[in-house]
């Protein structure tokens, strides 16, 4: 019944804004952008609450209409050029500014964060955050979102095959690293190896990294670092565009096509992303491989059925207006892929030779599919923000496979070797309170619940459901212009209610009529606290100084408490423990960067203590 409140609050607070919108004047910010010599710039400003801004004409000049008294977090960005944070505090008239652009060749330390918690640049955070644009992601697409982050210092991505990629963080994947989809933190069985992330690689616009503890600001995922993506800019009113494209991979002949319109009439906006991709066998430089003590064939230098096919679509549309914008967004990522046919069941040969067709998806093969949708609004509140992320996704994963492979002559569920079927329901509430000109702060509240069901003639992950919350504050305090200070706390519970599970029983491939227990009903109470500390200290145009201190934690998951089965992406029996605690990390970060127009030092001491749970091949989950 507590669920019914929330979208109440969220009607009257709309309302309220509405109401406020209507009874106050509109005010403007205006100016003049230029280079160091003085000579005008033809610069992009934008505010970050809206989404949305203007172009300097060719004499410099911009003008940002129709906006109600408040604090807005304005950028300015041109290519070549370091970007501009500026905090702007709109009273009762009109604001006029002029800036100056200094030149940098250096375009990933010029780009500022806009999914941290201020909305400010990255001097100005005491942690380390990365950010890559869309030209970035265009020019090191290898196939998947994954593969384009990992040419980025202190990333690296765990491959499964064509298509199936996930990314590392200072070491640690899966369950460490929580990504962020438009607010939402992204849930699809992320636990396993051979579980891809589920992101088109082409709607994708703009990246933000945080390496290190995130826990506080992001919740329990957060230990090693978080992955942001946001959504692009929104279109400035009266404009229509798109893109198409096409691309074409000589490795795997893989052939990937995308493309997008999107538009703004009247503050009614809209976006809409088609993709398509195909991609053949995957070739290795062998000729034979081991599994489970045989040495089988790798007929003509192709790992057999490792083709797959893609098929994505997005949807978006809203409202942009004075009191703030509002956007709901529905996406699904689909993918069959193919598992390389001597990986999977009793090891034999015969079935390793082509067909011909190298572009053919035979048994077995999984097909993945993930739906989200996600609704995003901003809503101004005099001087302060309040932002609403409210999701909801359906991840569902089958992998198929005969039975006869695993030692089975036959099962109701067909070829369905393992279904799993995720619901995830999520809602994210923060309100951005500006304190003062040297102050500011966030207080925010996180909460899903997951609900798992599964299917197939194996077993792996039982039913259950999961809820977490969680409550933080961040402060920010400017000690002087070159010296930031921040601080927060965070409290958060969680509980899994897992089902208990029996599993049929099989002699030379015809069942038995016994069943034996796999898991027990499982019933475990999370709560912790964490918390962070830093500085930023800008020493000058070139030089900063960084010192950030944190404190992570992550609940186990159901994974790792009550798995009990083969799981053939990773070869082995996984096997969880229902007695594991949380884990718990601290890590230190110094950072130090100087930066002129055509050069950049960036050092990182890292002194991390992590207790984390190890995973063995053919061992069971274990926690140290």
């Amino acid at each position: 019944m507590r669920l019914i409140y929330l979208p109440i609050f969220i009607l009257v607070t709309i309302g309220n804004s509405f109401l406020f919108a209507q009874s106050t004047p509109s005010f403007s910010i205006s100016g003049t952008i230029s280079d160091e010599s003085g000579k005008p710039m033809m610069a992009t400003v934008l505010i970050h609450e809206l989404g949305t801004g203007t172009a300097a004409d060719p004499n410099g000049e911009f003008i940002l209409k129709n906006l109600n008294p408040g604090n807005y977090h304005l950028h300015v960005s041109h290519l070549g050029y370091k970007s501009l944070t500026e905090t702007v505090s709109i009273q009762n008239k009109d604001v006029k500014l002029n800036w100056q652009m200094e030149p940098s060749a250096i375009t990933l330390q010029s780009l500022t964060i806009e999914a941290n918690p201020f909305k400010n640049g990255p001097v100005e955070q005491s942690q380390t955050i990365d950010v890559i644009d869309r030209d970035f992601i265009e020019k090191n697409n290898s196939g998947t979102f994954s593969n384009a982050l990992e040419k980025l210092p202190g990333i690296s991505t765990i491959n499964t095959g064509v298509g199936i990629s996930k990314p590392v963080i200072r070491g640690m994947s899966s369950n460490r690293i929580q990504v962020n989809d438009r607010g939402i933190k992204q849930e699809g069985q992320q636990w396993g190896a051979d579980h891809g992330l589920e992101i088109d690689p082409f709607d994708v616009d703009r990246v933000e990294i945080v390496k290190g503890p995130a826990s506080l600001i992001y919740g329990s995922d957060g230990m090693s670092g978080v992955i942001n993506i946001s959504p692009a800019p929104i279109p400035n009113d009266g404009v229509i565009r798109g893109h198409l494209i096409n691309s074409y991979q000589t490795n795997n002949n893989m052939r990937s096509h995308s493309a997008m319109v999107e538009g703004n009439e009247n503050g009614f906006i809209y976006k809409g992303r088609l993709t398509f991709q195909d991609y053949q066998d995957y070739r290795v430089p062998a000729d034979e491989f081991t599994y489970a003590g045989y040495v089988l064939p790798v007929y003509e230098n192709r790992l057999k059925n490792t083709a797959g096919k893609e098929r994505h679509f997005s949807l978006m549309t809203g409202i942009r207006k004075k009191w703030g914008k509002s956007t709901i967004t529905v996406s699904r990522f689909g993918q069959q892929a193919g598992i390389f046919t001597g990986a999977v069941g009793i090891p034999n040969s015969y079935n390793l030779q082509h067909n011909g067709d190298y572009g053919n998806i035979e048994l077995p093969n999984q097909d993945n599919s993930h739906l989200k949708v996600i609704s995003n609004t901003t809503i101004q509140l005099n001087q302060n923000w309040l932002e609403i992320d409210l999701g909801y996704q359906r991840n569902e994963r089958e992998e198929h496979s005969l039975p006869h492979a695993h030692g089975i002559s036959s099962s109701e569920q067909g070829d369905l070797a393992l279904g799993l079927y995720l619901n995830t329901y999520t809602a994210n509430l923060r309100f951005n309170h500006h304190i003062n000109n040297k102050e500011q702060a966030i207080i925010g509240f996180q909460s899903s619940l997951m609900d798992n069901q599964f299917g197939g003639f194996e077993f792996l992950l039982p039913q259950f459901q999961s809820k977490s919350a969680g409550f933080f504050y961040f402060h920010e305090y400017r000690l002087k212009d070159n010296f930031i200070l921040n601080a927060g706390l965070r409290v958060d519970v969680a509980k899994h209610q897992i089902d208990a599970h029996s599993q049929p029983t099989y002699n030379n491939g015809e069942a038995t009529g016994n069943e034996v227990l796999r898991n027990p009903d499982i019933d475990r109470n999370y709560a912790n606290l964490s918390g962070a500390t830093g500085f930023s200290w800008i020493i000058n145009e070139k030089s900063n100084f960084k010192l950030n201190l944190g404190s992570s934690y992550r609940a186990p998951s159901p994974i790792e408490l009550a798995s009990n089965g083969i799981h053939h992406g990773n070869f082995r029996h996984e096997l969880g423990d229902s007695n594991f605690n949380s884990e718990r990390s601290f890590q230190g970060d110094l950072n130090f960067t100087y930066s002129k127009k055509t050069f950049l030092l960036d050092s990182v001491l890292i002194l991390p203590i992590t207790l984390t749970i190890s995973i063995f091949p053919l061992l069971p989950y274990s926690q140290h």
